[in-house]
């Protein structure tokens, strides 16, 4: 895998606040995915077809946040648009939270628990199916375990990028986990049941992710119609997917 060449870094802005460290930090627990090194942060996206390894930085501050995501490697060529789409999502620039924290800066109980978590953001799944797919793992389960099989269906996938003699792996695709069986996914130790809802999902997969450009209500209501979804997890896949 060789790095590519033909893009130069992607530099957003976030909407303040935007604390990029604490965002990262906390995203352990809705993603293996992605990994903190030092102060930069590495996530395996798919853009047009490929995968791209980027690694993101700050270049600003909290209330002037900016990021700076610059592409390690790329398994083909992908269009500087889709990557900065890609990006964007990811980091989850647009989500306006300064609304909220003005409402708590006036409940001195809810400021108490809030203030120290100035600027903390949500990071983004990569697909809609992704974020459907992990909540369906954790349903019941404890987060621990939860991630433990996560991080084997990433390897059962089999997707990733080697740079500079470390492995990131990307999570399978919807056409994957369709294509499997309920014995294939024995060793996520989950539920029999769960794991046929993870394929039926990924059958669909589609038509989820056409509801990306929709609301987040839409998604919601496309959801809780599917057969072994609820609404605890439609909720949470719609917080990886809209950032919400």
């Amino acid at each position: 895998m060789q790095p590519i060449t033909n893009h130069s870094p992607i530099h957003l802005q976030p909407l303040p606040p935007y604390n990029f460290a604490r965002t990262v930090t906390a995203s352990r627990f809705l993603y293996v995915l992605g990994s903190a090194e030092g102060a930069a942060y590495r996530r395996v996206l798919r853009v047009d077809g490929q995968l791209v390894l980027i690694e993101c930085r700050s270049t600003g501050s909290v209330d002037q946040p900016a990021v700076t995501a610059a592409p390690l490697a790329a398994t083909g060529p992908v269009s500087v648009e889709g990557l900065r789409e890609s990006v964007a999502r990811l980091l989850n620039i647009g989500a306006d939270v300064r609304p909220f924290y003005a409402v708590a800066r006036h409940d001195p109980a809810l400021w108490r628990v809030v203030g120290p978590l100035y600027g903390l953001h949500t990071l983004r799944a990569d697909s809609v199916f992704e974020s459907v797919a992990l909540t369906i793992i954790e349903q019941q389960i404890a987060l621990k375990a939860a991630q433990a099989g996560e991080r084997w269906l990433c390897a059962w996938g089999g997707a990733h990028i080697t740079h500079a003699g470390a492995t990131y792996v990307a999570f399978p695709t919807a056409a994957q986990i369709a294509a499997a069986t309920v014995d294939d996914l024995t060793p996520l130790k989950i539920t029999f049941r769960r794991m046929q809802v993870l394929i039926d999902v990924a059958q669909v997969a589609a038509d989820l992710e056409a509801l990306r450009n929709e609301s987040a209500a839409d998604l919601y209501t496309a959801l809780v119609k599917l057969k072994g979804v609820g609404h605890w997890t439609a909720a949470w896949a719609v917080t990886r997917a809209f950032g919400q």
